[in-house]
């Protein structure tokens, strides 16, 4: 991302029972993971509940439904050595397909 941009992405919270979907990844160079809920950028000109649609979608391939914001959430951090600056439009929604809801685990 370059520097001096404020990043806005679209995250959803798709839940099964008490738990919640989320994305695990491990920084390079390290060896803890941190989860975050799934979702991506948001383009310009697009509005962020289409863009959750659309990120879904593509690393998925799954259509979600009861799609609500529920907060917004916004964030200044230091990473890599580099300053970075997110937005996040954070909503609640369903996933149409039923697969997701079977599986304790998948790649996305």
């Amino acid at each position: 991302m370059p520097e001096n941009r404020i990043r806005v992405s679209a995250r959803g919270l798709v839940r099964r029972d008490d738990e919640l979907l989320v994305a695990r990844e491990t920084p390079p160079g390290g060896d803890t993971p941190f989860y975050y809920p799934l979702g991506g950028g948001v383009e310009f000109g697009e509005h962020s509940e289409d863009a959750l649609h659309r990120e879904f979608d593509e690393e998925l391939g799954v259509s979600l439904s009861n799609v609500s914001h529920f907060e917004t959430y916004e964030g200044v951090f230091t990473s890599g050595g580099r300053r970075h600056h997110e937005v996040w439009r954070v909503y609640e929604a369903d996933i149409v397909e039923p697969w997701p809801y079977e599986r304790d685990e998948f790649t996305g």
